[in-house]
């Protein structure tokens, strides 16, 4: 009984050849879609050095939306971040700030300098300061008191 031979395949499918042009430009590797579409990489590879200006084009555009969609979506959060901050800022009263503990100001002070400073791209920074009484942080909060030279607890 003789064997038959196999006939390798000279044209690639139209079908297969989208499929691989369009898992291209999602970045799957050569690997990857053979496995997927049941070819060799070496077709793969073929159909990307065919399809090399079109595929890196898309490629090109995708990216572009891409960073377009997250800058968007960026915005609106940062847009939703102050208009939430807006309305917290209308609750914080000065009779509010003078029942609130040393601790609890030195909180809410504390995050929303570091919120405003994330939002604008800043670096945040661990700041120490210590205090003797509360009215010595209401003025330091107020700028009365230098970061440089606050008051200090003995």
């Amino acid at each position: 009984m003789k064997s038959k031979k196999r006939k390798k395949r000279t044209t690639i499918n139209q079908q297969i050849e989208t499929k691989a042009i369009i898992m291209l430009i999602e970045g799957y590797s050569l690997r990857q879609i053979g496995l997927k579409l049941n070819v060799q990489w070496s077709v793969i590879k073929r159909i990307a050095d065919k399809n090399k200006t079109q595929i890196e084009e898309k490629k090109k555009e995708n990216r572009e939306k891409t960073i377009e969609t997250q800058s968007e979506k960026y915005r609106e959060f940062l847009n939703g971040c102050l208009d939430v901050a807006r309305r917290g800022i209308k609750h914080i009263t000065d009779a509010k700030l003078a029942e609130g503990s040393a601790p609890q100001i030195a909180t809410t002070v504390g995050i929303c300098v570091d919120k405003f400073n994330l939002g604008v791209g800043n670096p945040t920074e661990i700041l120490e300061v210590k205090l003797k009484t509360r009215s010595d942080m209401l003025s330091f909060i107020t700028g009365k008191t230098t970061k440089e030279s606050p008051p200090t607890r003995k």
